[in-house]
């Protein structure tokens, strides 16, 4: 029963994250279509609270992980050692990276004056590593789920999370550059 309980508990964090990160992927593209300096205002602040919440997230899904990697599976798992480094990698990734470039956008959101989007955060929004740091965590957390779902050996483990890697840099590359053609047509950039 307490394994079944925890592997609610663990659906009910994934489910979480995929909405937390959906909300910053939502208000990544709707800030990159800003056209005023309040509009991404709006969208910084819902991007934000949605990536602070990701702390709280990732220990309910991580708490109920472990107990059940440790009373069911063992770390030796092919595919539980990939999901388990790969969360952790995002984690970090999220931490560093991602938390980074969004702590600048609501800094620099936050001090310009009201009006038009400035050049300068105009151009952080456009910025590449945004894109593919976005699309990365995002096809790799399908990869994760992916591992939880089908338990593959270490070859398709592997595989798997190099291959959702690769789509996730094509996606962060895609979204990138069809943003900055969104902009262009605009006339804000």
């Amino acid at each position: 029963m307490w394994y079944t309980l925890a592997l609610f508990i663990h659906i009910l964090g994934a489910i979480g994250l995929f909405v937390a990160v959906s909300l910053i992927v939502l208000a990544f593209v709707r800030m990159k279509r800003a056209s005023t300096l309040e509009q991404v205002r709006e969208w910084a602040s819902v991007a934000d609270l949605a990536g602070k919440s990701m702390i709280f997230i990732s220990l309910v899904i991580l708490a109920p992980a472990l107990y059940m990697v440790i009373i069911a599976w063992g770390f030796t798992t092919p595919w539980v050692m990939a999901a388990l480094i790969a969360f952790v990698v995002l984690s970090l990734m999220g931490a560093t990276m991602n938390g980074r470039n969004m702590e600048r956008i609501v800094a620099m959101a936050q001090a310009a004056s009201p009006g038009l989007v400035p050049d300068d955060l105009r151009t952080q929004l456009m910025a590449p590593q945004l894109w593919l740091a976005e699309g990365m965590r995002f096809t790799v957390l399908v990869g994760i789920l992916c591992l939880m779902t089908i338990k593959p050996d270490v070859l398709f483990s592997v595989l798997i999370l190099v291959g959702m890697l690769i789509l996730g840099i094509v996606v962060g590359t895609i979204a990138q550059r069809s943003a900055g053609r969104v902009s262009q047509k605009q006339g804000i950039v």
